[in-house]
């Protein structure tokens, strides 16, 4: 029997001679898993996305250093280096600063990279530019200790001196305080969509490649004796939906240890699981929306150089939510995006942007999975009458009134 099981465990044939809805179901989401599994294609995109993934999450750390600035102080520059560190703690910079017994050593220790900067004989040795972070603490803190030793040269006591040029900082009031976190949330949003958008397209036109080889070979016309269309595409759509799910966890997996042990990512891990789960539930409705809809596309033609045209639409379709969901992340309070966000096809990638961004309000996600999930139930049926009334008919392209208006049962046109 075709998509073999189904005689030993697999079920019991029906009056009609054809296996039982959910048996079928699951031989062909298993032959679809297990054979994709072993192709060759799927190990290297998988291995690639993953290499991609990690690289990410570590060059930064790599080629970016880690945050600390090296800074040499030279003879009678000791209550220089005491403000610039003072001044490092109160801006949250981290700056190590010790002491160089003179200039030339301190030349050899700057062009080796032991140091940043050097501050030696006033002035600031560096290898090729000053870092301006690293500029600015230097500049501050300069400026502050020679008041202060100006200011002493009158007979004003030092701590009087270092007092009165001192004074506290303006205290700053935000009305609408902005997320500490908003920057980092916003990169793994961008990520998100990324991954999002090639794991819906790449699956979905697997679904469509997988509907044409099966009728181009005439395979279909042997696995329809034993099923029905809507079966076997229920079961196809499963099979490599699975798939994407299991490559996708695994891509998320890798990447939360990359960036956790890389610390690239500033977010707690609460936030990182919750933003994974949210890239995993938004990935199955729009893979089931877009699969139902290649699906239906390929079941009109017959072979595989006519696949495009009548995927164009679909694809079209993933670029506009693609486009749309890097345009909510720059325009969070934007009416359009707030209802894009909420409508599908398009809510499969806005909306779970707007939730890893912390960009949506309480409200939206509940209103989007509901919309998403009654249009997913009411694509699959027009999706199974669709690809019922297509999937025999061969020759040139099946208008959808054709297939609307046809069925299984009847003779395969030349």
């Amino acid at each position: 029997m075709p998509y073999g099981g189904a005689g030993r465990g697999g079920g019991a044939m029906t009056a009609n001679g054809r296996l039982p809805a959910w048996t079928g179901i699951r031989l062909v989401a298993r032959r679809e898993l297990v054979e994709r599994l072993r192709q060759r294609s799927f190990m290297v995109s998988t291995l690639v996305t993953l290499l991609i993934l990690v690289g990410v999450a570590v060059l930064p750390a790599v080629i970016g250093g880690d945050g600390t600035h090296r800074v040499g102080f030279g003879p009678g520059e000791s209550r220089l280096a005491e403000a610039v560190t003072g001044a490092a703690g109160q801006q949250r910079e981290d700056v190590r600063a010790r002491s160089v017994p003179s200039e030339a050593a301190a030349r050899a220790e700057v062009s080796g990279g032991d140091l940043d900067a050097a501050v030696v004989n006033g002035r600031v040795i560096v290898r090729s530019e000053l870092d301006p972070v690293l500029g600015a603490l230097l500049q501050g803190a300069h400026a502050r200790t020679a008041a202060e030793q100006r200011v002493e040269s009158l007979g004003v006591a030092p701590d009087k001196a270092r007092e009165a040029l001192s004074p506290p900082p303006l205290q700053v009031t935000a009305l609408d305080p902005p997320d500490p976190g908003a920057d980092a949330r916003k990169g793994v949003a961008f990520f998100a969509v990324i991954l999002l958008y090639g794991q819906i397209i790449g699956y979905g036109m697997w679904v469509a490649m997988g509907v044409v080889e099966e009728k181009s070979s005439r395979v279909v016309e042997l696995l329809l004796a034993t099923m029905r269309a809507r079966v076997l595409l229920a079961g196809k759509v499963l099979g490599i939906g699975l798939l994407g799910l299991i490559q996708l966890v695994l891509v998320i997996a890798v990447g939360l240890v990359a960036v956790r042990l890389t610390g690239s990512v500033d977010l707690p891990l609460g936030v990182l699981g919750g933003s994974a789960f949210t890239l995993v539930g938004w990935f199955l409705l729009g893979y089931l929306l877009y699969a139902c809809l290649f699906a239906t596309g390929a079941a009109r033609v017959s072979r595989q150089e006519e696949l495009q045209s009548v995927t164009g639409p679909m694809m079209m379709l993933v670029m506009v939510s693609f486009f749309g969901a890097l345009w909510a992340m720059n325009a969070p309070d934007n009416m359009i995006a707030r209802v894009l966000g909420i409508i599908p096809p398009f809510s499969a990638m806005i909306q779970p942007v707007r939730q890893v961004a912390g960009y949506a309000d309480p409200w939206e996600a509940p209103v989007a999975l509901a919309l998403a999930a009654a249009a997913v139930a009411g694509l699959m049926v027009l999706a199974g009458r669709i690809y019922e009334g297509g999937v025999l008919r061969m020759g040139g392209t099946v208008s959808f009134k054709e297939a609307l208006g046809g069925r299984e049962s009847r003779s395969v046109r030349p």
